[in-house]
């Protein structure tokens, strides 16, 4: 039996609206945030839920294409272990629809135990655990759809989302680029 949301003929102006107000809601105070602490060149360690793991690999792809380390841990084991190793001067992306899993919400308040890196979050559109820990939180809207116990909500506003930071990231990198090469 399939969900509601996704059974209804307007499910297509659905996902796209919630697509595009993820990106409306994008305030030019948090991307200048981003963008002025990727102007550092932090090392950049992503942190995922189950549901939002291939986002994550993504995400590690867009940054190490731009030359940044970038690490995201593929097994649990490995994001446990992240706590000895992030410095204050890296940044955390933190991806989580809910922003509430109980895994990534430990490894983060351990990390800041330690150290207090950048914590960069794209959650759902509501007061979570995580956007409280995060120093810039974007917000992201979706049916949610779960079937066969299995969570199935849509994680491409969160895509779309880090790629427009890139792009933002690449026009702030060109543009400086030419002013200082400009007689």
């Amino acid at each position: 039996m399939l969900p509601d949301v996704v059974t209804g003929r307007d499910y297509g102006e659905a996902y796209l609206k919630n697509a595009m107000e993820a990106v409306r809601v994008m305030s030019p105070q948090r991307i200048q945030a981003v963008l002025e602490k990727l102007t550092l060149r932090p090392d950049i360690y992503i942190l995922t839920d189950d549901n939002t793991h291939s986002i994550g690999q993504y995400c590690e792809r867009l940054f190490i294409a731009l030359g940044f380390h970038a690490y995201f841990p593929e097994a649990a084991y490995q994001m446990q272990n992240l706590a000895n190793h992030i410095r204050s001067q890296d940044m955390i992306i933190a991806l989580s629809y809910t922003g509430e899993d109980a895994m990534l919400i430990d490894v983060i308040q351990r990390i800041f135990l330690r150290e207090r890196p950048y914590l960069l979050s794209i959650t759902r559109a509501d007061n979570n655990p995580l956007e409280t820990l995060s120093d810039t939180n974007f917000y992201v809207f979706a049916d949610e759809i779960r079937l066969n116990s299995m969570d199935l909500t849509s994680s491409i506003p969160m895509a779309m989302i880090l790629e427009l930071l890139i792009y933002e990231y690449l026009t702030k990198s060109k543009a400086q680029e030419e002013s200082t090469t400009s007689p």
